[in-house]
């Protein structure tokens, strides 16, 4: 990607802030959803989150860092839910939690650059692919618990089934219709999430 003059090495001094960290991410995924990737500037960044250009270059050496630092940040896995004896009803909080978050800003946003910019900039496709990765890896145990529920019912299922598959699909399902217009009408997927989950776990156990 486009980088500015590199920053100068990180040098050695009293601890670091984690405080200051979260300050400096926060204010640089703000930038990136208010004007793109490439148009953040590191004067900016220190601006908005009140911090010398010190404390930046005490962390990342160069824009390009910050930026995957940013992304990273911005595009980290949700939290993990606590589980019950309702492998559905896990599966279907945590679609609803991620929902939320993909039909708010920043992370709304900062998705919607990310895809657009993949293609151009190997840095942000590797930053999108973890956050796919994580996210399907997360949705996979929990798909696998549905499946094993339903084994154990005696209800048909192939042996091959992948967890990870359907979790792709439930993943790819939410994302396209947290990005298209009209999200605010179902911020919390309580219209698409049920049936969604219904769809494909059921047309998965009765395929022969």
């Amino acid at each position: 990607m486009d980088t500015e003059q590199p920053l100068r090495p990180g040098r050695s001094g009293r601890p670091r802030s984690r405080a200051a960290d979260q300050a400096i991410l926060r204010a640089t995924v703000e930038l990136i959803a208010d004007s793109g990737i490439h148009a953040v500037s590191l004067d900016a960044v220190a601006a908005r989150a009140h911090a010398g250009k010190d404390t930046i270059y005490r962390r990342w050496a160069h824009k390009d860092e910050l930026m995957e630092a940013a992304l990273r940040h911005a595009l980290r896995p949700s939290p993990r839910i606590s589980l019950s004896t309702d492998a559905r009803a896990d599966l279907r909080a945590h679609l609803q939690a991620l929902a939320r978050a993909l039909s708010r800003p920043p992370l709304r946003t900062v998705l919607r650059e990310a895809i657009a910019e993949a293609p151009r900039d190997p840095m942000v496709a590797a930053s999108l692919d973890r956050f796919r990765m994580g996210h399907e890896a997360a949705m996979a145990r929990l798909v696998g618990r549905c499946l094993d529920d339903a084994r154990a019912d005696d209800d048909p299922r192939p042996d091959d089934q992948d967890a990870r598959t359907l979790a792709a699909l439930f993943l790819g399902a939410l994302v396209g219709d947290r990005l298209m217009p009209g999200v605010a009408t179902d911020p919390d997927g309580e219209i698409l999430l049920p049936w969604v989950v219904a769809a494909l776990l059921d047309g998965a156990r009765h395929q022969a």
